[in-house]
């Protein structure tokens, strides 16, 4: 356990200095969606609609518990959405193809946002010292939140803290997708700009 803790650990290094080189760059980069958790990750190339990636989370397996922080400070847990039908977007303010696909998700988020069957998050791993993210792989929480602004999204954007979220789901790709059951069972798992048909798709899937 303590050795793969260190692997992550190292993962986590090289996803740091890969996107601290793209947070002020006009290029689109994102971690090679072919790497494993004994290598670590190199810059590649824009995930592909729907292309899988080797995760640390498994489909029929539960889905590691997160804690996470709202904008306004107050903490929020994937258990507390225990019984629904959960959607969780990973993405970075910094990566194209994640800003791209959000204008997909708001619109679905608004078909969905009524049904309490139904939870969409975002999560990305900020640099701000309260969150004490060691290896964080996006910019100040204001810069994030300016873009989700610009775009136009309404849905929840949350924040990691201490890398839980980036360390429990092993991520290898901006952006990534997380389909949760509601029983807390991982029904689906990609990485890859999406569409609105795609992830409507998804969320049909779940059970």
């Amino acid at each position: 356990m303590f050795r793969k803790s260190l692997v992550l650990t190292a993962c986590l290094c090289g996803l740091f200095l890969t996107a601290c080189g793209t947070g002020k760059s006009t290029e689109t980069k994102s971690m090679s969606s072919t790497v494993t958790q004994t290598q670590a990750p190199e810059q590649g190339t824009e995930g592909k609609q729907g292309e899988s990636t080797p995760q640390s989370v498994v489909e029929g397996e539960r889905a590691p518990d997160l804690t996470l922080m709202d904008k306004d400070g107050k903490e929020v847990s994937l258990k507390d959405y225990a019984g629904k039908k959960v959607y969780i977007n990973f993405w970075a303010s910094w990566c194209k193809p994640c800003l791209a696909e959000m204008p997909h998700i708001e619109k679905v988020y608004q078909k969905y946002k009524d049904n309490k069957d139904y939870v969409f998050l975002s999560v990305t791993s900020p640099k701000d010292a309260k969150f004490n993210n060691n290896y964080a792989l996006d910019e100040s929480q204001e810069i994030i939140m300016a873009a989700a602004k610009k775009v136009g999204i309404t849905y929840p954007v949350l924040f990691d803290q201490k890398d839980n979220a980036m360390l429990s789901y092993g991520l290898r790709a901006f952006p990534s997708h997380i389909f949760i059951n509601s029983d807390g069972t991982v029904n689906k798992v990609f990485s890859g700009e999406l569409n609105k048909d795609t992830l409507e798709a998804g969320l049909k899937g779940l059970k």
